[in-house]
């Protein structure tokens, strides 16, 4: 019986993902050549903004680790239980529902086209455009060094630069200041 319970929980992430009412799956469509991006409309693996702590891991199970870092938040960190080799995948739930999906390097296994991290900051700009804002912040919170966070907001888009180069993107519907 408790072979069988393991099994089923090991299991869980191996499964199909459940269908989600977004208009394009991330794993499936290049976001970053589309006409017009709109985060509401991507999901990743079925989790879209606003899905509950419930349903995210209904749709593609417990995540490799799990920490608050305040005490509305919850991020949900995903690598090898998705099957990639580190971490590549951060969903942020704020008051018990996602706000934040954002993706690594390592997410690129899953990700097509133009929307793999792959870009310098020039070409962002041009294939995604001039930011509504640009944020710097501390790599660390001592830290002399920064990300450089282009902020997307009409789009639901941030992208993550270090050194003129692509570290990840987010989708999300809440904007942080600086």
């Amino acid at each position: 019986m408790i072979i069988l319970v393991l099994g089923l929980a090991i299991s869980s992430n191996d499964q199909e993902p459940i269908p989600s009412t977004a208009k394009y799956e991330i794993t499936e469509t290049d976001i970053f050549s589309l006409p017009a991006i709109n985060a509401q409309e991507i999901s990743v693996k079925g989790v879209i903004l606003g899905d509950t702590y419930e349903q995210v891991i209904e749709k593609i199970g417990l995540p490799d680790k799990q920490f608050s870092p305040k005490e509305n938040i919850l991020n949900l960190e995903y690598g090898s239980r998705i099957r990639l080799f580190d971490v590549g995948l951060i969903i942020q739930l704020r008051d018990g529902e996602v706000r934040k999906m954002t993706f690594k390097e390592p997410m690129n296994a899953l990700l097509i086209g133009k929307t793999k991290i792959t870009h310098s900051k020039d070409e962002i700009y041009f294939i995604v455009g001039k930011p509504d804002e640009t944020l710097f912040i501390p790599v660390t919170p001592t830290s002399t060094l920064v990300y450089r966070l282009l902020q997307y907001k009409d789009k639901g888009v941030e992208v993550i630069i270090r050194k003129n180069q692509q570290n990840g993107f987010t989708l999300t519907d809440v904007f942080d200041s600086n």
